[in-house]
């Protein structure tokens, strides 16, 4: 191996484990990339001087953040073209979690799609350890476009299981059955690299933290009225439940004097 190869494959593994928001590629094979790649047009990099909370780029004067998935990833927005593993398709909807729906409108049918068993005559699947045949990438789509389905099915009669066949129960197996995918269509986690090609990702404001909210005078003169109020109905309640020492503590330090 040459240096060159040697350098980059270490530069790649390092990236790999210490890269938060680029590494781990699932859906596509490519080579880590920037955050900064992915801001929308217009987008200035992040200001903590001037926001000094997380965010993750400054859009019109105010900082934003992205969403990210369960495993941490930015989420491509719905309609966008993609190069997916079995061919070009187009993001439908977004799940639950940031994994998305694709509808594969040109599958790339040069591919082999290697499978690892065989149904036997009894329609049981029988996994093997080696390469039993391959099928096309429409095929593919097509069993995970079933597995898919079959999941939504298993839901519906968990629900009317669980709750019944009522009508609200209905409505929910309604709404269930509606999110049911074409043959062309699967569910995909992009974790990463340039992201299948995607350009446009959700992104919302910044949150400020509470610890880090300025509160205004009339917001601390309302919680010491509450907390007054609070310590005048402790301190005149009939049923001793504050012990005296405590009782005596609290008059004193709300300016009461001895009460007792």
């Amino acid at each position: 191996m040459s240096v060159f190869n040697l350098l980059l494959l270490t530069l790649i593994i390092i990236d790999f484990f210490f890269n938060t928001d680029t590494c781990g590629i699932i859906a596509f094979g490519a080579l880590p990339m920037s955050l900064s790649n992915f801001f929308p047009q217009g987008a200035t990099a992040p200001n903590f001087s001037k926001f000094p909370f997380a965010h993750d780029f400054i859009l019109d004067g105010s900082p934003k953040t992205f969403a990210r998935s369960n495993s941490g990833h930015l989420i491509p927005c719905k309609g966008q073209e993609i190069l997916t593993s079995y061919g070009v398709g187009t993001i439908e909807r977004v799940e639950l979690g940031g994994s998305v729906i694709v509808a594969i409108s040109e599958f790339d049918e040069t591919l082999e799609i290697p499978q690892y068993g065989r149904t036997n005559e009894k329609g049981e699947y029988i996994p093997t350890s080696e390469v039993t045949h391959y099928i096309t990438p429409s095929a593919m789509v097509a069993r995970l476009s079933g597995a898919y389905n079959r999941r939504i099915e298993q839901d519906c009669a968990f629900v009317e299981r669980i709750y019944g066949t009522g009508k609200a129960a209905m409505e929910k197996v309604e709404n269930l059955l509606n999110r049911a995918i074409g043959d062309n269509c699967y569910e995909i986690s992009i974790e990463g690299g340039d992201y299948c090609g995607a350009t446009e990702f959700i992104y919302g404001a910044a949150r400020v933290p509470e610890s880090s909210r300025k509160v205004t005078r009339a917001e601390l003169r309302a919680e010491r009225k509450r907390l007054r109020a609070l310590a005048d109905r402790m301190l005149q309640d009939d049923n001793d439940d504050v012990p005296d020492d405590v009782a005596a503590d609290i008059a004193s330090e709300l300016g009461y004097g001895d009460i007792f």
